[in-house]
């Protein structure tokens, strides 16, 4: 699950729990730099339309720029990370959702 825990309108920190055996859908963010720090677990995340998977565990910190697409996997362990966007992905007050599914590329 996904947790917003500080937003204002220049940026944004989500806590993101993953279960063991769970793949996000493949997605980008246009107009949001994201990094990605993990808290606990292991998985990988998977970079670009080539899904490149990226080994991460605790301790690890990814950035992933505008526009580039993205998904979180894990295998055996839980994954936990904080991911701090600027500008928020999602600014409930604006009324906006900066995420694009990769079948609508």
């Amino acid at each position: 699950g996904v947790q917003q825990r500080t937003h204002d309108h220049r940026n944004a920190a989500d806590l993101v729990d993953v279960l063991p055996g769970q793949e996000s859908s493949m997605h980008r963010h246009n107009l949001a730099e994201t990094v990605l720090y993990f808290l606990d677990g292991a998985g990988e995340v998977l970079l670009g339309e080539e899904y490149e998977a990226v080994a991460v565990k605790a301790g690890d910190r990814l950035r992933i720029g505008k526009g580039v697409f993205h998904a979180v996997r894990t295998g055996e362990s839980s994954l936990r990370f904080l991911s701090v966007q600027a500008p928020p992905i999602l600014d409930v007050e604006a009324g906006t959702r900066d995420l694009e599914p990769i079948d609508a590329s």
